[in-house]
């Protein structure tokens, strides 16, 4: 408030020494006391706003101050809850990703021990067989060979490596009629040749696919067309339908270190 009346004061004074300069001495003394009051009302005046928005401004300063902090904690707690939703699901996925794993492991465990049990022709007791079961009692001596010749023809040979193969082709191997191979066949594997091919080739893929050198560098057409498959998409579709999985999770989950502990965790 001083500085600011010197101000005024000494701005006054110097427009009543032009006055006075002039003569006009007494309207420079009433203009000196007229405008120095006035002056000194409009300074105060105006300082007194500045002081008014000043303090409203602080005011206004503080409430953002706790507006923000506000914000800011009410964000944290927000971000904290959505972070910790975040774990939890994180965590919820890598659990049911390991459950998926371990039961990938298990079922390429049981299709590997399918696969692997294999019929040796040499130690067969057919005899057994053929008591075992009800629809073989009829069986005379040359069918009994027949279907030895039979198993042989799919446990040794593999004749279902090959993609045509046919009833008519395996009667011909045996000298038979079709209709006694597919009573046969039928009889002892529970299932149509189709099926029994189909079964047989699926066996076979599922030992090259676990492989760990020899066929590693294979591709999976490759394998399915060796195995006796027409093409990709068939052999793809059949694997699947048969193990559970498609020939590439197959494949990974056989070449995965340590998978014998991984199956028994």
């Amino acid at each position: 408030m001083l500085n600011v009346n010197s101000m005024s004061r000494c701005i006054d004074k110097l427009i009543a020494n032009k006055i006075e300069s002039e003569g006009y001495y007494k309207d420079a003394y009433l203009n000196l006391k007229k405008t120095d009051s006035l002056n000194c009302i409009n300074y105060d005046n105006k300082v007194n706003s500045l002081i008014v928005i000043q303090d409203s401004l602080k005011d206004l300063i503080q409430h953002k101050e706790i507006f923000y902090k506000k914000e800011i904690k009410n964000n944290n707690i927000k971000n904290g809850i959505i972070l910790f939703v975040l774990i939890d699901f994180l965590g919820l996925i890598f659990y049911f990703y390991l459950e998926k794993k371990r039961a990938y492991l298990k079922l390429v465990s049981k299709n590997m021990e399918w696969a692997n049990n294999q019929t040796n022709v040499s130690n067969i007791d057919l005899e057994e067989v053929i008591r075992s079961n009800n629809d073989f009692a009829e069986f005379d001596e040359k069918e009994k060979l027949i279907l030895l010749q039979i198993i042989k023809l799919f446990n040794e040979d593999k004749i279902y490596l090959r993609n045509d193969i046919t009833l008519n082709d395996i009667s011909k191997q045996l000298n038979c009629n079709k209709a006694t191979v597919s009573r046969l066949i039928n009889l002892y594997f529970k299932k149509s040749l189709p099926s029994v091919l189909n079964e047989f080739r699926i066996k076979e893929a599922i030992r090259m696919l676990s492989e760990e050198h020899e066929t590693l560098s294979y591709k999976l057409e490759a394998i399915g067309e060796i195995c006796g498959f027409n093409n990709r998409q068939v052999f793809h579709s059949a694997f699947k339908k048969t193990t559970g999985l498609t020939p590439s999770d197959f494949r990974k989950m056989c070449q995965m270190k340590n998978f014998s502990e991984e199956v028994n965790v």
